[in-house]
């Protein structure tokens, strides 16, 4: 981009009247200019190139994390018996993966598998309840009995997961007290989940991805901020509400802001779900408010359910882009994929692990903090605008006759 910029912008200067340049100059320098750009852009990336633990020999990997793929369907009938063995599926493979790796630190479910046929439902202070389920004949009691009943059932769930990946210690590990530092911790889980939430009186349906700490108990969680459209909604479905009942789908809701999961000892994850990831705008805003917040996210995670494309070109795609997405930013970028393709991403942009693609799949991830700050990360778009202006000034500048 900076190169054709760059290049219209100087071939505009050229053609001013105020430029007096020979056609045999303007051809060489027109040829000259491209050629020196590119070979600063090669140079620059044959520096920047290499892995951060080769640039900070002294480096050691943030944390070991768990990617858990299986292939799963995805369908939009309804089916809890489908829905119960993709999650009993995924228990089965993240404890294989833990009899191999029991230092794992984290380890990551992708985008709603983790939902079941139950998702979570909050309800703040002083809601009533939503019309929506009122026409249905639920009273403000079994509104609140429903959230108590599905909390019951994610802490079931999160402990099922947090015995199997404890399972594997051996009867010597688990005698040690807990005050020992060398006794093994379940760990940190990220996962991909629907839920609920009433605020006064209106019912809202996000998509989020929740961290659960290492006693199993809910520490946070991410709502998808950029919805699919057709997907997750309607354009101009909320003039037009009889189209959600036409196509038969309920409107989900976006999120508030990004956020970031502290993990402690300097370990901050960024999440993105689904597709977010594709978008620069979106990866950097979540980098610089965290930033702006008090909180560097040292890793970025993305949870997606690319089940839906059946294995075609847009898994390269959704890869392609999320690899840029670490360049520009200068993160490791881990994801968990149901269908894949998961994979383990540098700072650099090195592909340090894929998985197949609509296959079962584990990858365990140790990056390393990359200390480097993206060129774009931290510049922005004002470059472009920049020379957009200088481009629109040109162009408008007044002609010799």
């Amino acid at each position: 981009m900076i190169v054709v910029s760059g290049a219209l912008l100087y071939q505009l200067y050229n053609r001013m009247p105020f430029v007096a340049t020979s056609r045999k100059t303007l051809a060489l320098s027109e040829f000259m200019f491209p050629v020196i750009c590119i070979a600063g852009w090669v140079s620059y990336g044959l520096l920047t190139v290499k892995p951060p633990h080769e640039i900070d020999r002294a480096a050691k990997p943030l944390l070991s994390v768990a990617l858990v793929q299986e292939n799963s369907p995805t369908l939009f009938e309804a089916n809890p018996q489908r829905n119960a063995l993709s999650w009993q599926s995924y228990l089965t493979l993240t404890n294989q993966i833990r009899e191999t790796n029991p230092e794992l630190d984290l380890v990551i479910w992708p985008e709603s598998v983790f939902t079941a046929d139950h998702p979570i439902l909050d309800l703040e202070p002083g809601c009533e309840v939503p019309s929506v389920w009122a026409a249905q004949g639920m009273d403000k009691l079994a509104m609140y009995n429903l959230s108590t009943e599905l909390a019951h059932q994610f802490k079931v769930k999160t402990e099922l997961v947090q015995q199997a990946v404890s399972s594997t210690f051996s009867s010597e590990l688990k005698a040690l007290p807990d005050n020992d530092s060398s006794k093994p911790q379940s760990p940190h889980l990220i996962v991909g989940n629907d839920l609920l939430r009433v605020r006064k009186n209106q019912l809202e349906r996000l998509n989020v991805a929740v961290w659960c700490n290492r006693d199993g108990k809910r520490a946070g969680y991410y709502a998808k901020r950029h919805l699919v459209m057709f997907g997750e909604y309607i354009p101009f479905g909320d003039w037009f509400p009889f189209l959600y009942s036409l196509l038969g789908m309920a409107p989900a809701s976006s999120g508030d802001s990004s956020q970031t999961f502290d993990l402690g000892k300097g370990v901050q994850l960024a999440p993105t779900i689904c597709f977010e990831n594709v978008l620069p705008h979106l990866n950097r805003r979540a980098v610089v408010e965290s930033k702006a917040a008090g909180r560097d996210p040292t890793v970025m995670i993305n949870l997606t359910n690319d089940g839906w494309f059946r294995g075609s070109s847009i898994l390269d795609h959704h890869l392609s882009c999320a690899t840029l997405a670490s360049v520009e930013n200068r993160r490791p970028m881990l994801i968990a994929a149901n269908t894949g393709l998961s994979a383990w991403i540098d700072g650099s942009g090195h592909r340090v692990a894929v998985t197949k693609r609509l296959s079962s799949g584990t990858i365990v991830a140790r990056p390393y903090l990359d200390s480097r700050d993206g060129l774009w990360q931290t510049l922005g778009d004002w470059p472009w605008w920049i020379v957009a202006a200088a481009c629109w000034t040109l162009w408008c500048w007044p002609k010799s006759r």
